[in-house]
């Protein structure tokens, strides 16, 4: 074969199998399960990796949640691009952060090295505090993983009776298979059996992802037969059929904490596999990555152990869970720590063998490189020389400790066992419902300079919005006279990244060619804020309808009307807040949460109900005087707030916001369920009202929830 091509070196590959039946022990099947469990507890990335996070909070400000965007359109420079680290990307990858996470287990290995050991044991404690030093919010789990790992145990006998190690090898990727690459060799029933651990849930489409490896050599990696009923291929040319599932078909939403990937043509979820390993973030193509990546991007991480800040110490002990050794002990070895390429081989060694002592480092380890690991015998005089050419060549070498010699003693040889793992489903889960509006979203995108839209971020401290809102935006809507435009406004704040700037949002809906005059107005009213000290300076930003999470065409027109009267409403409570002190406005917000959806609503009932169904119960104490304001604003409802100060601005603005919100409500129906963007109007006005506080939020929510409960069981 050589002989006949020069493509490769290598034209020509066997792949075998083994002609007998293998049966495992089932505590081994039981103790792995148990190390995975607690491998994935431990991730350090519970909620997915940074540059996913932080794509899925650009998506959802800028296309908002439920919209489909063509999956090439997203990507495109015109979109939000390939995220951060991906090869082709214009985004680095992000820095990493120390968490306590890091601190725990820096902690924790400093213990394991002032004992005088080699070897981190997790306990059932360990993994519970490393669990929540990661995050204490929910997690999404992954509903199929792989492991790799092998067993070391003297005999069959001593197996048999329980005398085991299982040490885990290999973590793959979600989304890929180390399996299906030889799926060929096995019998049919067996290739049936593979296959349905690949398959999703009922009602999603599963789909297979082929494409070309980025560097020719890989390609006997990326060869598998056809395992699930669709398929997806890049740079190929498979006939169009019923099992063919085109780029131009296929679209990504969000919800509040994940994507989805949609096929068009039939609103059906699809759950794209890559049935082999080849590695993702260089040897696969970029759109191959994101297709394989993006419907799991917000679940936990599932990875070998990461030691995170640790993990550039130059050594790392073994960790072991319960039987399992979730991550062999590591050294590292720098072409710094030793004399340079030119020293004689004699002086390399000496100080080879102090470096060896001074770190503990045994004779028999495995240099590892990527993910291929060459034993070495490092009192072999060969073996050494071979690890003094890598270093001089990588000038940085991992050393990982091996089995001793005994320890595949039950099998003759040394081995790795593959697992399919799958997070149990309840029996009576209904399937993923297809979407009932299946057009791709409208990328309808205000650009800064003209048009009937001037959206304005007014830089500045978040405790200078308040009086910006109440004493100076009035100065700036006089300005237009007669000709008021539509405007709203909202409060920005990254939770994810606390060091980030905030600024106050504020979009002018104007009349046709005002847009010049109105800059104008904004650039005097910025200017009078600077100049008084509340801002730093104000920017002109692109705006864009989030048509996927509010409808479109009629519907986001009444849902600007909306955003108006709500914004109006914030600015009322807020003024009236400034008065007096007779209602907190936490109790204001909540009150007026608590009206926004009884007039979303088609009932008063079915607003309760939806409330009391939706928001979450939450736990612990509610403050008492808070609860009680609240009772009373709904109990008297406009007679509470008339002899108040501003109080009549008030009910005015809630009335304009009912009179608004029906408007909207009759648009939307023929979309989808208005209760369905409840949710968003709930924490939009939370926003407008007091600011982005999660915590705080949460207390309002569980306000507006108490009261609907009393409410429901009193008309009972």
């Amino acid at each position: 074969m050589r002989a006949l091509t020069t493509v490769t070196p290598t034209p020509l590959l066997a792949d075998t199998a083994l002609d007998c039946d293998v049966q495992l022990p089932q505590p081994v099947i039981a103790e792995v399960q148990a190390a995975v469990t607690a491998l994935y507890r431990t991730t350090p990335q519970p909620y997915g990796y940074q540059h996913w996070r932080d794509y899925h909070r650009r998506f959802r400000a800028r296309y908002g949640v439920g919209a489909l965007v063509p999956v090439m359109d997203l990507v495109a420079d015109s979109g939000l691009g390939l995220p951060a680290g991906y090869v082709g990307s214009e985004r680095g990858a992000p820095l990493k952060l120390l968490t306590d996470r890091d601190e725990l287990l820096l902690a924790l290995v400093q213990e394991v090295l002032l004992a005088d050991s080699d070897e981190l044991r997790l306990t059932d404690a360990t993994v519970d505090a490393l669990e929540k030093a990661a995050g204490h919010d929910e997690r999404l789990l992954l509903p199929r993983l792989e492991t790799a790992f092998e067993i070391h145990s003297p005999s069959t006998t001593a197996l048999t009776r329980g005398h085991f190690t299982v040490a885990l090898t290999s973590a793959p990727r979600p989304g890929s298979s180390m399996a299906g690459r030889f799926a060929h060799v096995l019998p049919p029933e067996q290739q049936d059996a593979l296959a349905a651990t690949y398959r999703g849930a009922p009602g999603v489409l599963s789909a297979q992802l082929a494409f070309p490896p980025r560097r020719r050599r890989n390609e006997n990696v990326t060869r598998t037969p056809q395992l699930l009923p669709h398929v997806i291929e890049l740079s190929g040319h498979r006939p169009t059929d019923e099992a063919t599932i085109q780029l131009a078909d296929i679209a990504v939403t969000a919800d509040p904490r994940s994507f989805h990937l949609v096929q068009l043509s039939t609103g059906r979820r699809i759950d794209v596999r890559v049935l082999h390993a080849l590695e993702g973030g260089t040897q696969t193509p970029p759109l191959a990555r994101f297709l394989a990546e993006v419907a799991t991007a917000r679940c936990a991480a599932y990875k070998p152990f990461d030691f995170g800040a640790a993990s550039r110490l130059p050594f790392l002990p073994r960790v072991r869970y319960r039987r399992t050794i979730l991550t062999q002990a590591r050294w590292l070895l720098f072409a710094d720590d030793l004399p340079g390429r030119k020293a004689p081989m004699t002086q390399w060694e000496d100080s080879f063998d102090a470096w060896r002592d001074r770190l503990r480092v045994p004779a028999q380890v495995a240099m590892v490189e990527h993910d291929q690991r060459l034993p070495l015998d490092l009192s072999h005089p060969v073996h050494r020389r071979a690890l003094r050419a890598h270093l001089d060549h990588l000038r940085r070498l991992e050393l990982r400790e091996v089995a001793d010699a005994d320890a595949h003693g039950w099998i003759g040889r040394a081995h790795e066992i593959w697992l399919s793992l799958g997070r149990p489903q309840p029996g009576t889960a209904d399937p993923p419902r297809p979407y009932a509006a299946v057009t791709p979203a409208v990328i309808e995108r205000c650009l800064p300079g003209a048009g009937d839209v001037l959206h304005v971020q007014v830089h500045a401290h978040p405790r200078r919005y308040d009086e910006i809102l109440s004493q100076h935006l009035p100065h700036l809507l006089t300005l237009f006279g007669d000709h008021r435009p539509v405007w709203w406004f909202t409060r920005h704040r990254q939770m994810a990244r606390p060091d980030a700037d905030q600024h106050l949002d504020l979009t002018l809906h104007l009349r046709p060619d005002t847009y010049g005059t109105a800059a104008q107005h904004v650039h005097a009213w910025g200017s009078r804020l600077h100049t008084l000290g509340l801002a730093s300076g104000i920017v002109l930003a692109p705006y864009q309808p989030q048509t996927g999470r509010f409808g479109g065409g009629a519907a986001m027109d009444a849902a600007h009307r909306v955003f108006a009267a709500d914004s109006a409403a914030a600015l009322a409570q807020i003024q009236l807040a400034e008065r007096t002190e007779i209602f907190a406005p936490q109790a204001l917000a909540a009150a007026s949460a608590l009206n926004l959806v009884t007039h979303l609503a088609p009932s008063t009932a079915e607003a309760e109900k939806w409330l009391v169904e939706h928001l979450p119960q939450g736990t612990g104490r509610l403050d008492r005087g808070l609860r009680q304001q609240m009772l009373e604003l709904c109990a008297g409802g406009a007679s509470a707030l008339a002899d108040l100060p501003g109080g009549s601005l008030v009910t005015d603005a809630w009335q304009s916001r009912a009179d608004a919100l029906a408007a909207y409500r009759e648009a939307l129906a023929g979309e989808r369920d208005p209760l369905t963007v409840a949710r968003t109007l709930l924490h939009q006005h939370h926003v407008r009202a007091l600011g982005v506080s999660p915590n705080a939020e949460a207390t309002t929510l569980r306000l507006v929830r108490t009261v609907a409960l009393q409410h429901r069981a009193v008309n009972r």
